[in-house]
């Protein structure tokens, strides 16, 4: 078997379960179903925030979404994008009767392939960090204390993950 014929094996493993019901009306449909749901979330997340916060810390907080001025609506605008996700999952439940989950294909590959990611991307920028040039423009200026940084990395990760993973799931996935 040639590296195109399993490639294309991979390929047709990854989309089975979307070939059961495929039609062109569903596929339209799901997006505005997805649409539905995520604007729905998203004004539900707003509303809970806007009502743990009060109206006057609300306001302010609502203004810093527009360009993330903190790490508190960084990570809000970020992992808002699961709104996006759930809305697809939706869709795939209701309108195509299958397991939301197979929008990542099957589990194994899909969870090998992460890890092999992960591992390249960490040796990449490894080499990014110890590899000439050390300058890379501009000097960066910190706007968080270093411990403040850490603290809130594992956090910044995962949110990151949602927001990269939900474009996935939509283009990748669903479409």
């Amino acid at each position: 078997m040639s590296v195109s014929s399993a490639a294309y094996v991979k390929h047709e493993e990854f989309i089975a379960p979307a070939r059961m019901r495929p039609e062109v009306w569903r596929l339209l449909l799901g997006l505005g179903l997805a649409a539905i749901v995520m604007i729905a979330l998203n004004l539900g997340l707003i509303s809970l925030v806007a009502s743990l916060l009060g109206p006057t810390k609300a306001n302010i907080f609502m203004a810093e979404l527009d360009d993330a001025r903190t790490p508190m609506s960084t990570f809000y605008s970020l992992v808002s994008f699961a709104c996006i996700t759930i809305g697809v999952f939706v869709a795939v439940f209701v309108l195509h009767d299958r397991n939301p989950l197979t929008v990542f294909g099957p589990l194994g590959p899909a969870v090998a392939g992460f890890w092999a990611v992960t591992k390249a991307l960490v040796v990449l920028y490894v080499l990014l960090l110890v590899l000439p040039p050390w300058s890379m423009g501009e000097p960066l200026l910190p706007n968080l204390a270093f411990g403040s940084w850490v603290a809130l990395l594992p956090f910044s990760l995962c949110a990151v993950l949602i927001q990269s993973s939900a474009e996935e799931v939509v283009f990748r996935g669903y479409i």
